[in-house]
């Protein structure tokens, strides 16, 4: 070494110099901060919670014997009446599967008559065979009670098969909800007859609830992802769920709380089935009439927590579908309008589970199984792929689908045709009582309205600022990619020292998310019925980071994604839209005056006075839809819901005859079809 380069070393003025550099060296540099917290142990509870309970009138019969740690026992707990019998107060039947096959003829005549009174049945753990024997006794019930009720009020010319007709009307909704039940669980793995279908389903007449079966083994996939979105290679691990009372008790709480919204949206159907006729015909289709189906279903959302163990949110998704279908008959095209109700509950885990917040920016959690990670921040909502797509016979089109890929408030109308294209059929509850023995009340109900709007209504509110929704159509299939504003690995300089830290889950990523989506395919020269085909794809996320003092830049950083790898993929099958008119016309006829003499004008004034005081029950001439050419399933309906009207108000029909001074006239129903004849009519007598 130069000697006077080796006597500048140790002169005092490098020492000072020295001792600068050194001192402009940050702690922040050396001593990185990094505050980590042990997690808490997490605790499930064992015991059934009870968090939802059946406040809506619900008197049930329950016709089997539940085991304890069953969704069917903690079903009956949540209950304010249950008895073994059937009264005329009963709301709701409960069995569980297994025992269909032992019911007796009354049972199943049972049930039939609770769905007709608009009631309820509940079925838990049905295996396929189960269901499929439980839908084809029901059937069988029901169409023998509609042959008769309608063979009563109607004579048949040679060319008219009702039986056909009936049948048919009665088996296409059952049909097509075990259509749809059966390929949620194909998709799933069950494929098995013998396999647990559902863990409950419940039906009503115009809506039914399915549950994806509980317990056991299924696989949950992670999925590391960079900043810019993009997914690594996924991993899988299978978990074991175990049927505990708590668990039995979430699943029980969802069959409970859909009980309480269904009855809170059956009340309103029939508030406004009675207010129906009066309706301004230009509203939209889909404001003058109830959905013809309501599909929900129930399904499970995972997560990731700190000590690396996963943990099940039953009903953690919940998705709705509200389906209606309309023909118009001048350009013979099909028309269906669906819309799709999505809630994730990311908030809803026992106290236990909640241990993600409040926690600092500044903050991480201890995570020892997350090589080569030791740090975590969790969980949160991280984003949602649903799609939906039209399968069927004819040439179909996507008309129109909401939400956009903005966050703004969405609206769209559909032009289906023109007011004359549709029908008028009323939305009533009809009923009466035939000759089975012992003789058992009989009704039904038609949800289509006057059907006289020209328009579907589409409409969807804003996202929320936290979650942006981005949509793709490919052909008639749309997909919905919902992502959220999910935490963010950061590091900034505070006090001298280098913090390494990550942005705050904003509430809507870890409270409950409402989603909805709205779409309308059209089909042109229609045939048979139509499914859409639906994927459901929740994923929730944790952010990773990787401290280490040796090295201050760039640490290692990713978010997990946490989701199942089962087949969260099904198809659900709709109701084809009624594709045949037939027209009737109404009319009086005088059967005696009181003086014996001409009947003159009479009869006009009666038909007028009638069509003005009852306007939901007498016009002159009804268009009306129906599934076949021949089938008198609608007229029906509306012949026995004017004579119950006709006959609570026999004073103001009376006070008509005495007004034209007739003592006896009669109304009449006539079919165009002059094979179709209804048997009498009704008569309105002054003694």
């Amino acid at each position: 070494m130069n000697t006077r380069v080796f006597k500048y070393l140790f002169s005092p003025v490098f020492g000072i110099l020295l001792f600068a550099v050194a001192c402009e060296k940050s702690p922040a540099e050396l001593i990185p901060s990094h505050e980590t917290i042990e997690p808490e142990p997490i605790t499930i509870p064992t015991d059934d919670q009870m968090d939802v309970r059946v406040s809506a009138d619900m008197p049930t019969a329950v016709f089997s014997t539940f085991a304890d740690n069953t969704t069917g026992a903690a079903l009956v707990k949540r209950l304010a009446v249950s008895t073994s019998a059937v009264d005329e107060n009963t709301r709701m039947i409960l069995f569980k599967g297994k025992d269909i096959e032992k019911m007796s003829d009354d049972q199943i005549e049972d049930i039939a008559d609770m769905l007709f009174r608009r009631g309820y049945v509940a079925i838990e753990t049905p295996t396929t065979n189960d269901m499929l024997t439980f839908v084809a006794a029901l059937i069988v019930v029901q169409t023998q009670r509609e042959e008769d009720y309608i063979d009563k009020n109607f004579i048949f010319g040679p060319d008219v098969n009702p039986e056909t007709d009936v049948a048919a009307s009665l088996s296409a909704r059952y049909n097509a909800r075990m259509n749809t039940m059966q390929s949620i669980a194909t998709r799933a793995g069950i494929d098995n007859p013998d396999g647990v279908l559902a863990e409950m389903v419940i039906l009503s007449n115009t809506e039914y609830f399915y549950q994806q079966p509980g317990g056991g083994e299924i696989g949950i996939g992670s999925t590391p992802v960079d900043d810019e979105g993009n997914a690594a290679e996924t991993k899988t691990e299978r978990i074991t769920i175990e049927r505990t009372p708590y668990y039995c008790g979430l699943m029980a709480d969802a069959a409970a709380q859909w009980l309480n919204d269904a009855d809170k949206r059956q009340e309103k159907t029939r508030a406004a089935a009675r207010g129906l006729a009066t309706r301004a015909g230009n509203d939209s289709l889909n404001n003058l009439m109830d959905a013809s189906e309501t599909f929900s279903i129930s399904g499970p959302l995972y997560d990731r927590f700190a000590n690396h163990k996963i943990y099940s949110r039953r009903n953690g998704v919940i998705n709705t579908f509200r389906s209606w279908g309309v023909h118009n008959m001048k350009t013979n095209r099909d028309y269906y309008y669906i819309q799709q109700d999505v809630l994730i509950r990311i908030g809803e885990v026992p106290d236990a589970c909640k241990i993600y917040f409040p926690m600092g920016e500044s903050r991480w959690y201890d995570a020892d199984d997350f090589a080569p990670y030791d740090s975590w921040y969790g969980s949160f909502f991280s984003r949602y792929i649903t799609s939906m797509k039209l399968t069927g016979n004819g040439s179909i089109l996507l008309e129109e689908a909401l939400p956009y890929t903005d966050n703004s408030t969405s609206y769209k109308t559909v032009n289906v045709g023109s007011e004359q294209s549709f029908t008028e059929t009323l939305g009533v509850t009809w009923g009466g009582t035939i000759g089975l023995s012992p003789s058992v009340n009989f009704g039904g109900e038609y949800s289509l309205g006057n059907t006289s709007g020209s328009y579907v209504e589409m409409s969807t509110s804003q996202v929320d600022n936290d979650i942006s929704v981005i949509k793709n159509t490919s052909g008639n299939k749309v997909t919905w990619t919902y992502v959220g504003n999910v935490p963010t690995y950061r590091e900034w300089n505070e006090g001298g020292y280098r913090k390494y830290g990550h942005t705050i889950a904003p509430n809507a990523l870890v409270n409950d998310i409402n989603m909805n989506n709205q779409i309308c395919w059209s089909v042109i020269n229609p045939s048979g019925q139509y499914t859409i085909e639906v994927t459901s794809h929740p994923y929730t996320g944790a952010l990773l980071f990787q401290y280490n003092i040796n090295r201050v830049e760039n640490l290692p950083h990713t978010m997990v994604e946490t989701h199942t790898e089962e087949q969260n993929e099904f198809s659900h099958t709709l109701l084809d839209p009624f594709r045949a008119t037939q027209t009737w016309r109404m009319y009086v006829t005088i059967d005696k005056m009181k003086d014996g003499g001409p009947a003159g004008g009479a009869a006009g004034q009666i038909e007028s006075r009638l069509s003005t005081k009852f306007p939901d029950c007498y016009r002159d001439m009804l268009s009306l839809c129906d599934r076949t050419p021949t089938s008198v399933q609608v007229i029906a309906a509306n012949v026995e819901y004017a004579k119950r009207v006709f006959k609570n108000n026999e004073d103001i029909l009376q006070q008509f005859a005495q007004e034209q001074n007739v003592e006896k006239y009669t109304i009449h129903w006539r079919s165009d079809n002059p094979d179709i004849e209804l048997r009498e009519g009704y008569s309105v007598e002054v003694l």
